[in-house]
């Protein structure tokens, strides 16, 4: 079943080839810097960290976005044009499915990362730091991929699919800003509406992934980071993957193909 899997993610990168994704991610890398090179020249001071920082911040969006989007539009092109319908009719597993799909996922997310740390290189980060930054950040894309592809299995939709993955990676990016505005806001002393959102609020950011800890721009201005807090951030991305397949098992097993 594993080598299965391996020729569906094959199958997956060279889809991903044929139809320009790797064009089109040479392109709008080429485009950023561009930009943050054109932005940099505002600076008075300080020019390179601000470039850094920008460019930095620029890629985590651009790429979370082109690499949701290619998926999607991928299974949703195999369901429009029945392919996969055909492969389930085979002596193919849904989970085998699946996980040859994620395991495609984990090649793209692992070239735009990587494709975005050479990019950063440019500018001359600390190595160690730039280090912990691409392997973050590959776990970061791999999480947002498998999510991509549970919403385009589950909705069936583009604009919904695309809509719900960018809606989850935004909420999990900003729930600890929105924590500890609502330790502010939502105060025990006030009303049982505010503590019953304040709980929710906990609750939501105990399921959902601390994105905004990975591939932290600090890392690659002032503060190198640490393999400790690589490691922590590994775990919760293969505890969040765990989580995530086991889901895509349970939506595909009712599904009648």
């Amino acid at each position: 079943m594993l080598f299965i899997s391996v020729i569906q993610a094959r199958q997956l990168l060279l889809a991903a080839w044929r139809t320009g994704f790797f064009t089109a991610l040479s392109l709008l890398l080429a485009l950023l810097l561009g930009l943050v090179m054109f932005a940099g020249l505002a600076a008075v001071t300080e020019q390179r960290e601000l470039q850094l920082s920008l460019l930095a911040g620029g890629l985590r969006l651009l790429l979370v976005y082109l690499i949701s989007l290619w998926l999607i539009s991928h299974v949703q092109q195999e369901f429009h044009n029945k392919t996969l319908y055909l492969l389930l009719a085979l002596p193919v597993s849904h989970p085998t499915y699946l996980v040859g799909k994620c395991l495609g996922a984990a090649g793209l997310a692992f070239i735009c990362a990587l494709s975005a740390s050479l990019l950063l290189l440019i500018y001359q980060p600390p190595f160690v730091g730039l280090l912990l930054w691409g392997l973050s950040f590959s776990g970061e894309l791999l999480m947002i991929g498998t999510v991509s592809l549970l919403c385009a299995l589950t909705l069936r939709h583009t604009t919904l699919a695309l809509t719900a993955t960018l809606g989850f990676y935004l909420l999990a990016r900003s729930m600890q800003s929105l924590l500890n505005l609502g330790e502010h806001l939502l105060q025990p002393a006030h009303s049982g509406l505010d503590q019953v959102l304040s709980g929710f609020l906990w609750w939501l950011a105990w399921l959902l992934p601390a994105l905004d800890r990975f591939s932290d721009s600090a890392w690659l201005l002032y503060q190198p980071g640490d393999w400790q807090t690589l490691g922590g951030l590994l775990l919760q991305t293969g505890i969040y993957l765990l989580l995530l397949l086991g889901l895509g098992f349970i939506d595909l097993a009712r599904k009648n193909f």
